[in-house]
């Protein structure tokens, strides 16, 4: 049986996970913590972004299956899980965690 999600509930899903791993990556990036951080609790940390990059992966293997996007006219499932500013999306939130100490 194949479900019926809309591309708005994926691309839901798919901004806030990129939220939760943009979050993630600045705080592992603020120097404030970095200086309070082992590298044993730093590589826990990058842990869990491999394991965030592997469900955006799996995530977007299904929703490819459910939506089918070969049978679309535009290239909007492509940027669901990942977004072209991601990296300049975790500057911005180093910057203003840093500025705000």
């Amino acid at each position: 049986m194949k479900n019926n999600h809309t591309h708005e509930e994926w691309q839901k899903m798919g901004t806030e996970i990129q939220d939760i791993e943009n979050r993630l990556k600045a705080f592992l990036l603020n120097p404030n913590y970095q200086k309070l951080m082992t590298a044993r609790l730093t590589d826990t940390l990058i842990r869990a972004v491999e394991n965030i990059e592997r469900f955006k992966s799996k995530a977007e293997d299904r929703m490819f299956v459910e939506l089918d996007p070969s049978r679309c006219d535009d290239c909007k499932y492509f940027n669901v899980f990942y977004s072209q500013t991601q990296f300049a999306d975790v500057l911005d939130i180093v910057v203003d965690n840093y500025d705000s100490r």
